[in-house]
């Protein structure tokens, strides 16, 4: 199930950004909030960055920063929406042709969301790529906690940081795990709920940014697998095409244009634009028409010529 930023109760969302202003957040011996709803297991993503955010981009302009991080809160909460025991919730579900969001927005939006969901048990993870020098020999992966984090986000962190890297020794078997680490990050540090930051390898490593670029799915997988593991729900590999029925099915956007292949109202050029997606994004069809498909989030349409899409 989804959620978005305009489904949050006005009324939660102010209090809880008052709280942050007021450094309610900022005792490093706070524990978590305890949990009030344990029938509902909540997965909040934060897909760091938008795309007007200068910077954040691969030394060769080959992928920017916030592209990735977007796709992969899509592949994970598609993927997570295959399981009736997850809530699902996005603080940063749109960020293309947007200015950054602030860091004290995204933690009110989320404590308001799932304090108005009468405090399940939950995780939020701020999904990132890493970045050093120009180009640089630093690689891996690393998951971040804050100063006043609980048992369980040290957990988690440990938990899918393992996973991550064990997805990219498998690629790389040169890839460095670099461990769980405390940083002060506000984003985590204001979270009502066990939070981590997640970053899953470094687009100024040649070979990271080639695994950053075309091995996705298999990062988006090894997260999904922590997740369960840590709620204690089955796992279920590669459970996407289990949505899929015999007039669905998923494409990647193949289009290289950085300003982005349009999402029109209606199956034509002529239609109003409501969007755009972006190469390696991965998209479920469920209607063709004329050379276009509908996308199933209910966006509109996208052309299907195999010059801009592939069929997964």
């Amino acid at each position: 199930m989804y959620v978005y930023e305009y489904d949050v109760p006005q009324d939660f969302y102010q209090e809880e950004l008052n709280k942050i202003i007021n450094g309610f957040y900022d005792n490093e011996n706070r524990q978590d909030e305890p949990v009030e709803d344990d029938s509902m297991k909540m997965v909040i993503l934060d897909s760091g960055h938008n795309e007007y955010v200068s910077g954040k981009e691969a030394p060769d302009k080959s992928m920017r920063e916030w592209e990735f991080n977007n796709d992969m809160q899509q592949r994970i909460s598609r993927m997570l929406s295959e399981y009736p025991e997850f809530y699902v919730y996005l603080t940063n579900p749109n960020p293309a042709k947007k200015n950054e969001i602030g860091l004290s927005k995204r933690s009110a939006l989320a404590n308001s969301q799932w304090r108005a969901k009468g405090k399940p048990d939950a995780m939020f993870i701020s999904l990132h790529a890493n970045a050093y020098g120009v180009w640089s020999n630093a690689n891996g992966c690393e998951t971040f906690y804050a100063r006043n984090a609980s048992s369980k986000s040290k957990a988690f962190a440990k938990l899918v940081n393992d996973n991550i890297h064990a997805t990219l020794k498998e690629l790389n078997p040169k890839s460095v795990n670099r461990g769980v680490k405390c940083e002060n990050f506000a984003v985590i540090k204001n979270s009502a709920m066990p939070a981590v930051l997640i970053e899953y390898a470094f687009y100024t490593n040649k070979t990271d940014l080639d695994i950053l670029k075309n091995n996705r799915q298999e990062l988006a997988e090894a997260t999904v697998k922590a997740i369960c593991e840590y709620f204690k729900v089955e796992y279920k590999k590669n459970v996407p095409s289990m949505s899929i029925n015999n007039k669905e099915f998923l494409v990647k956007v193949i289009y290289p244009g950085g300003d982005g292949l349009n999402i029109r109202q209606e199956p034509t050029t002529l239609s109003e634009i409501k969007g755009k997606v972006y190469q390696n994004q991965v998209f479920t069809i469920v209607e063709e028409k004329d050379g276009w498909g509908r996308l199933k989030s209910g966006a509109g349409w996208i052309s299907l010529n195999d010059k801009y899409i592939k069929r997964m």
